[in-house]
């Protein structure tokens, strides 16, 4: 459901390719959102792996669970899925998309307000980022790419920078670097870095979803 409202704003995180971080920028954009605005958030778990599922279950079972509730909707249909939960009485629903080409990602874009596309600023993750880009555009879904996993300070990010912005990409503000705490905060509540970094990149986001009211 595209809507212009900010309750019951759909975001979904998609990538073609794998091993990008989306699943921790989608499970940390959910929890800065719950814990930020004090609204219901809603994560939804679209990969039939179900890592954001798993990461959910984890942290509750440690004794502190995620501040935004988790289901898993590995669907091809997701936009009658989502309207049977009555995802409207979500402030923020964040679908965390399979990699692939598949119909569940086509799912995700359709229904979303807007995607977030992460990608590393590797020659092989920025060409299988485009075809990413032109899915979204193709469901009209507005796109924010975000540079993941980078060195800062490098020629390859300002390249990288350089191509999306060429070719018409609407790149983030925010870069997330590579950094260990990232890597080691599967099964936790986000926090630092990754838990700034995906506020940040969220609320770019929103604002493309503005843009284009």
């Amino acid at each position: 459901m595209k809507s212009g409202k900010m309750f019951g704003m759909i975001v979904c995180c998609v990538a073609y390719k794998g091993g990008v971080g989306k699943t921790a920028l989608s499970v940390a954009a959910g929890a800065v959102a719950a814990r930020e605005t004090g609204q219901p958030v809603l994560l939804v778990d679209a990969d039939p792996q179900g890592s954001a599922f798993t990461w959910s279950e984890r942290a509750e079972e440690a004794g502190t669970p995620l501040p935004c509730a988790t289901v898993s909707i590995p669907s091809t249909n997701l936009a009658s899925r989502l309207a049977a939960m009555g995802t409207n009485r979500y402030a923020l629903v964040v679908i965390d998309a399979p990699p692939g080409s598949g119909a569940i990602v086509s799912s995700a874009l359709e229904v979303a307000d807007v995607a977030i596309l992460p990608t590393r600023p590797t020659t092989s993750d920025l060409d299988r980022l485009w075809p990413t880009w032109e899915a979204a555009e193709k469901a009209g879904t507005p796109a924010l790419v975000v540079l993941n996993m980078v060195r800062l300070g490098t020629k390859s990010l300002d390249a990288a920078r350089s191509a999306l912005e060429a070719g018409g990409a609407r790149v983030a503000r925010t870069v997330i670097p590579q950094r260990e705490e990232i890597a080691q905060a599967f099964g936790r509540v986000p926090t630092g870095f990754l838990a700034t970094a995906a506020g940040e990149v969220l609320r770019e986001a929103l604002e493309l979803v503005s843009e284009h009211d």
